[in-house]
């Protein structure tokens, strides 16, 4: 995993997850907003990696955009993604 880190300073989005029943209701967006604004702050770009497909378009909203798909196992693949620091 750590080998596809990038090499730059960086913030890494550990884990984000908001129940099913609360989705699409702007409680992913609260969560997020606070730490991308404090890695712009500090002029950094973030990093994630997601289990499912799915969560692409989320963060994509946010400025990451999908470096690669990997597999760690043949049933476990991930989804790496990049934000870039602001200019």
């Amino acid at each position: 995993m750590v080998a596809n880190w990038p090499r730059e300073p960086h913030w890494y989005l550990s884990v984000l997850s908001v129940s099913p029943e609360s989705q699409r209701q702007g409680h992913g967006g609260a969560l997020i907003r606070p730490g991308l604004e404090a890695a712009d702050a500090d002029r950094v770009g973030c990093w994630l990696e997601t289990q499912r497909e799915s969560n692409v378009p989320f963060y994509a909203r946010f400025g990451f955009e999908l470096i690669r798909r990997i597999e760690i196992d043949p049933e476990i693949p991930l989804w790496l993604m990049w934000r870039p620091p602001p200019p």
